[in-house]
């Protein structure tokens, strides 16, 4: 295998121009054949098997290659492949073949003897010609010379407009290891396989503008240009001089290149390196290494694990408006409904219109995210289609007054390319894929799909394994119906019933641990287990305050309205109902207090009065004391006359005409002074005020 490496600056490097590149081939058939099922028919297949000795593989194809004039100087095959079990350790050959094999009958046990011999590294000398071998160790395009010009040089009458029979094979690999590659029958049609024919001198390209575009906290965005059609790869680590991970391939065929970096640590420094490799043979590359090539990604907001959860609504469909929204307002819940821009802005009886998309974000507090400007399957799409579908649909939904963040990919399909300029657009993705995803990734977010056979206990569980393992949790839903199949012609197979979800919106809210958020605000908002929350109109909430600070929930927070209060308990634990809390006008708010220890004293801050001014407390009715709010707006007071179940009233007297003004304010004894310190003491605890979720 030729092959040229260079570290070069990027002001020396020379500049190439494209003559043509043709990649019009035709793939006439492909398959492949396995020792392990002899008698099937593999030509059908999205993919192409090769695999070593632990079960016998082969691929092999029939391809014509496009008219041209000039003089033909490279020939490559271009193929993306995974591994198949684990990537091998020897490299995959690839043979020319002088026989021509029928894509439906090409079985293991109808195999030419021509092709039993090349299958086991012993190609006989007249019918087959080793062309090239590639070592694949990563999941990505791979290019495999078929001829170089001057290099290369066996197949010359190999011309415009002429056939050649190919064979991809592992003879020297031992064991359960190998590869599939995309064949001419994958639904992805970008990274299906390519010949690529051209004129051009195969020459190192250059490359200007390497750009560390985005850092999330997770994943990182680096975009470049190259002078000639090209293919690129990062090289990266935590340790400059070791640098141990690889980005896949991204092709720059036309346009600048887009290299996604997954799996990262929060709040850490990378270093890498930048690999481009000419498009007509990757085997022709250089590598660029600076000090200046480094990023941070973004730390957590998180202040402790919460457990999260959302709702995405796919599609935009009015149903999500007219069913599913009543369902969780219910609830006090937020959700997410990912819309087709082109489908709102259609008026069509299906799909939400501008004015439903604005209700739902300026009124109940929903996210929009994107669902594209089509819906297409954004892995067949070429690149500047795939910009389109992207950028259209934002600008669409920012156009409307709608604030758009997120992406949601259609029909939940993705790879690396698109992952990459959906990360140049938005801040995540989301996917159903079944495949596994880390769970903090960004591109894509994990999500659990509920279909029609889903069952409410299923859903149930998954809230549960959510709560116990202080993770976040996904679902997505399409159309919701009072029964199945009330819609006539919407998608059966993602229909669930308000019933259904009216009983997980009511097994979540039991959950005292979860939080409700749309994936905007699991972004950028933090969660704890200490503020006090108040209870609505409709739905008590107990917040149980232990002596260092943390609380217990009788039910979610969601919906619940952080209230400006700390309390901290001297000893054991005490019950907190919020019932009544203005920051404005009276003042006036309400609150019960209960402990199961009657001996138990508890330090109070109490906010949103104004500054300076005298706050009357009752305690079951009763006047108890006058105190004067600080410049912050705040009174303080330890209370310790013996617990039992009793209700604190607090109000601006002048304000609030109902309430009459009480005793002398009584200051702060030395007695006081000293629980309060005490307490603090005890759990460590300093006092911030802030408002968070």
């Amino acid at each position: 295998m030729f092959f040229l490496a260079f570290l070069i600056t990027i002001s020396t490097l020379p500049v190439q121009a494209n003559a043509f590149i043709y990649t019009n081939a035709t793939n006439n058939a492909d398959t492949y054949l396995s020792q392990e099922q002899a008698n099937i028919s593999f030509g059908a297949s999205g993919y192409l098997g090769v695999y070593g000795s632990g079960a016998r593989m082969a691929a092999i194809m029939n391809w014509t290659l496009p008219g041209g004039s000039g003089d033909i100087t490279g020939i490559t095959l271009n193929m993306y492949c995974n591994k198949w079990d684990s990537f091998p350790g020897t490299p995959v050959e690839l043979y020319a073949l002088d026989e021509e094999f029928n894509e439906s009958e090409a079985t293991w046990n109808n195999r030419k003897p021509l092709v039993n011999r090349t299958i086991y590294g012993v190609p006989s000398p007249d019918g087959s010609t080793l062309l090239d071998e590639v070592t694949v160790d990563k999941e990505g395009i791979y290019t495999w010379v078929i001829r170089r010009k001057g290099i290369k040089d066996d197949l010359d009458s190999l011309t415009w407009n002429k056939s050649i029979i190919l064979a991809l094979v592992l003879p020297n690999e031992t064991g359960w290891a190998g590869i599939q590659c995309y064949s001419r029958e994958n639904p992805v049609t970008y990274y299906r396989p390519y010949i690529i024919v051209a004129n051009e001198r195969v020459s190192t390209p250059s490359v200007a503008n390497i750009t560390t575009y985005k850092a999330g906290k997770t994943s990182a965005l680096i975009i470049s240009n190259s002078d000639v059609a090209a293919l690129t790869r990062i090289n990266y680590g935590t340790n400059i001089s070791n640098l141990d991970r690889w980005s896949e391939y991204d092709t720059a065929a036309a346009g600048p290149s887009h290299n996604i970096l997954s799996s990262l640590s929060p709040d850490t420094t990378y270093y890498y390196s930048f690999n481009v490799y000419n498009y007509i043979d990757t085997n022709i590359h250089y590598s660029m290494n600076s000090s200046g090539f480094t990023f941070t990604t973004k730390g957590n907001t998180a202040v402790e694990p919460v457990p999260l959860v959302t709702f995405v609504f796919d599609d935009g469909l009015k149903t999500t408006y007219t069913r599913a929204f009543p369902v969780l307002n219910n609830f006090s819940f937020p959700g997410v409904t990912a819309a087709i821009s082109s489908a709102a802005a259609g008026n069509s009886s299906r799909y939400m219109n501008w004015t439903e998309l604005q209700t739902l974000q300026n009124v109940y507090n929903w996210e929009i995210a994107s669902h594209s400007a089509t819906h297409p399957d954004l892995r067949s799409l070429d690149n500047a289609r795939l910009d389109y579908e992207l950028n259209e649909s934002k600008n669409a939904l920012r156009s409307h007054g709608l604030n758009v963040y997120n992406f949601v990919s259609p029909y939940g399909s993705y790879n690396t390319r698109t992952e990459a300029r959906i990360m140049k657009y938005y801040d995540s993705d989301r996917s159903t894929s079944s495949l596994f995803i880390p769970p903090d990734s960004e591109y894509p977010l994990a999500a659990k799909n509920i279909w029609n056979t889903t069952t409410l206990d299923e859903a149930k569980a998954w809230v549960d394994e959510a709560v116990n393992n202080n993770s976040r949790l996904i679902f997505v839903f399409h159309n919701i119906g009072d029964y199945m199949g009330q819609d006539a012609g919407e998608w059966t197979e993602g229909e669930w019933t308000t019933d259904n979800l009216t009983g997980l919106a009511s097994y979540i809210e039991s959950k005292g641990k979860l939080r409700v958020v749309t994936i905007r605000e699991a972004q950028t908002m933090s969660f704890d287990y200490r503020g006090i929350y108040a209870s609505t109109a409709a739905k008590d909430l107990t917040n149980k305050i232990y002596p260092d600070g943390n609380i217990d929930y009788s039910k979610t927070v969601s919906g619940h309205k952080r209230v400006n209060m700390t309390i901290l308990p001297s000893s054991d634990y005490i019950n907190i109902t919020i019932l009544d809390w203005s920051s404005s006008s009276g003042y006036y708010k309400v609150w019960n207090e209960s402990s199961r220890n009657a001996s138990v004293s508890a330090y109070h801050l109490i906010g949103d009065f104004p500054a300076d001014t005298p706050v009357l407390i009752k305690k079951n009715g009763q006047n108890w004391k006058t105190l004067t709010s600080n410049a912050a707006g705040f009174v303080t007071f330890v209370y310790g006359d013996g617990y039992d179940a009793f209700q604190f009233e607090a109000a601006v007297p002048q304000l609030q005409p109902t309430l009459q003004p009480g005793p002398q304010k009584i200051p702060w004894g030395l007695s006081e002074i000293a629980a309060v310190a005490a307490m603090l003491a005890v759990s460590g605890l300093f006092l911030i005020i802030r408002r968070n979720k």
